[in-house]
């Protein structure tokens, strides 16, 4: 079991790492597609469209291995939890991951708002759109 709990311990560490590279892709793309939407560059979007979701898809990934390697070593009640992680490591290292860790859901945190705004952004579009193309809402008529 100490060997389970050491590997996995292991891997969290490391797949925390690559999220937060991740990340900080994902908060460049989801910026990059705000500025693409903004400025109506349809290609532009679709590319950043194409990155973000690979980059979400690696991180779900990693999640979902994050929560079997938690459940695998230190069982189900550890699922929702970094406290069994933190507690495993020594103290330089629990300082550390505790900081990565923090920085991970900050970012999560900012890639949810960016996402909102862009949502936003786009039902806008779609509202206008709708508003100049609705016949029941016509902007014009001609008088007869």
């Amino acid at each position: 079991m100490e060997r389970l709990r050491s590997e996995c311990v292991a891997r969290i560490v490391a797949d925390v790492d690559a999220d937060l590279a991740d990340y900080r892709l994902l908060i460049e793309t989801l910026d990059t597609l705000h500025l693409a939407l903004v400025n109506e560059q349809l290609d532009a979007l679709a590319r950043a469209h194409d990155r973000a979701a690979k980059l979400v898809s690696r991180l779900h990934v990693r999640a979902r291995r994050r929560v079997q390697c938690l459940v695998q070593a230190f069982g189900e009640a550890a699922a929702d939890t970094m406290a069994p992680v933190l507690q495993w490591l020594d103290a330089p290292a629990r300082q550390t991951f505790s900081e990565r860790w923090q920085t991970l859901q900050a970012s999560a945190a900012r890639c949810k708002a960016s996402n909102t705004r862009n949502l936003q952004d786009i039902g806008t579009r779609l509202q206008a759109l709708d508003v100049v193309l609705s016949p029941a809402r016509a902007t014009y008529s001609p008088s007869r």
